[in-house]
């Protein structure tokens, strides 16, 4: 059942009909699961840090089982960091927007 789900996301992905990052973090996680290191960053190092991703992509990578042995690698360390920097700055500007529109 895994290898049909990897394949499905995998297709998806080189016939360029979703490269989105959350397809991209699966992919990278489906490698993760196989023990190919070097393809699971490779995927992992293609997601959009720059973007805005939902707090679950986060948990996600900090905490999901299937990325564990990653955690103390400088590059998933780079990515992560990347990724919650950008979220974190976004959450600040929503936050004094809500405050100068008397919303919270």
């Amino acid at each position: 059942m895994i290898n049909k789900a990897f394949e499905y996301r995998l297709n998806l992905y080189e016939s360029g009909e979703n490269i989105s990052d959350i397809n991209l973090l699966y992919i990278a996680q489906f490698y993760a699961i196989r023990g190919q290191h070097e393809e699971t960053l490779k995927y992992l190092k293609q997601i959009d840090i720059h973007s805005v991703k939902p707090l679950f992509f986060l948990i996600q990578l900090e905490e999901g089982p299937y990325l564990q042995d990653f955690r103390t690698d400088k590059v998933f360390q780079a990515i992560c960091n990347s990724i919650k920097t950008t979220w974190q700055e976004e959450h600040e500007r929503v936050r004094l927007w809500l405050m100068e529109n008397d919303m919270l």
